[in-house]
């Protein structure tokens, strides 16, 4: 199978044993047109993206199994967002870039795309385990919200993974330590697991980022490409941590911008 052939895979087919399609499909890297990309990606009706919203719950409820399921269906809808808006990007921007950039460009993604896809299913094991099944709460669509104004591989990597899988750093390692606190080892190693993955996937964008632009910094060239109403300031987590950027190989300069970079967006600061 073609990796375009495998994204529209996932982009088109309803189910979630279709986006979770195994990656040993895919064979070739090559360049092809694809099917315009949907409006929004087919998912069957029980995890249709909605506009009820369930509420995030707090970190000092998670001891009950309820609460710690519906934060796990929350992280789990994440990681089938990402699923998507990773396939859609390889698709939509193929052509942007030559065609051996396209390869390398691909190959990483596709990667990135296995790790969401084993992050999706030790959540959905988890949260199973906890008397939930994937559905069973509305999920939104934020990520993909997004995805009409990106215009090229650095607007997909700025927001992916220098925003939202970086803030995910923060978070992953945050609700780690809060479920290892209530006794939870397996829910908090599940997201050690996902810790480590974002390392790799926010120095791949980072990568990107620089290679593909013709700004002289990262920070000029992530800035250049974050779509409007998207600031550096969702790439902060709860607990942000300079230590998680410098694990993931950000250059010192960007993590010093991050760092004071402002503005009236509060989630670092919100009560827990």
């Amino acid at each position: 199978m073609n990796i375009i052939d495998y994204c529209e895979h996932i982009l088109f087919c309803p189910k979630v044993e279709d986006k979770l399609l195994s990656p040993s499909e895919v064979i070739c890297f090559k360049r092809k047109v694809g099917r315009p990309i949907p409006n929004m990606p087919a998912r069957d009706s029980q995890y249709k993206f909605s506009e009820k919203r369930a509420k995030f719950p707090k970190a000092g409820s998670l001891q009950d199994d309820k609460n710690k399921a519906l934060a796990l269906h929350f992280f789990a809808n994440h990681e089938l967002l990402a699923i998507e808006m990773m396939a859609g990007a390889i698709i939509k921007f193929a052509y942007t870039v030559n065609a051996v950039e396209f390869k390398k460009i691909s190959i990483g993604i596709f990667s990135a795309i296995k790790d969401e896809q084993k992050h999706f299913k030790l959540y959905q094991s988890r949260f199973n385990e906890l008397g939930l099944k994937f559905g069973d709460v509305p999920v939104n669509d934020f990520f993909w919200r997004y995805f009409d104004e990106l215009k090229s591989f650095e607007d997909f990597f700025s927001i992916m993974s220098l925003t939202f899988e970086a803030a995910n750093l923060d978070f992953a390692y945050y609700y780690a330590g809060v479920f290892r606190s209530i006794g939870d080892d397996k829910t908090a190693n599940i997201l050690d697991i996902i810790y480590k993955d974002e390392l790799k996937h926010v120095q791949l964008g980072a990568f990107w980022v620089k290679n593909l632009s013709d700004k002289e910094t990262l920070w000029s060239a992530y800035m250049n490409s974050l779509p409007e109403g998207i600031t550096p300031a969702r790439s902060k987590g709860i607990s942000f941590n300079l230590d998680h950027r410098k694990k993931a190989g950000l250059p010192v300069c960007f993590i010093e911008e991050l760092s004071r970079f402002e503005d009236n967006f509060r989630i670092t600061n919100r009560r827990k």
